[in-house]
């Protein structure tokens, strides 16, 4: 690797550092990275044990996952067109609530409130 390349590199890390440790992280980014990481602490045990014994099953599931999902096309579906008017209202509750309780918890606690008349 050439020396140009080298301090390319090591330029482009030190952007990203500086990017991801910025204080000007919007509140929502930072509770999605709290609930990314507590699905990772609940998910990790579970595959962890797989991908050591069998790493081709999680990529072929991962595929398999991404291929229903373009086959089923979600964001063909009816409900997708309400998802931008629903979304602001019910993301910030969501999402307070993952923070909070947890993943299952929170969807649970959503799940359960009255709707807002």
């Amino acid at each position: 690797m050439s020396s140009a390349a080298v301090v390319r590199l090591e330029l482009s890390r030190q952007k990203m550092r500086a990017a991801l440790q910025s204080p000007g992280l919007p509140l929502e980014s930072l509770l999605l990275q709290r609930a990314a990481g507590r699905a990772n602490e609940a998910l990790e045990p579970l595959l962890q044990p797989i991908a050591r014994k069998h790493p081709w099953l999680l990529v072929m599931g991962a595929a398999a996952l991404g291929g229903c999902l373009v086959a089923a096309r979600p964001w063909r579906w009816p409900l997708m067109a309400l998802l931008p008017t629903l979304l602001p209202a019910v993301l910030p509750q969501l999402l307070s609530g993952i923070a909070q309780q947890g993943l299952l918890e929170g969807l649970l606690t959503l799940l359960r409130r009255p709707p807002p008349s």
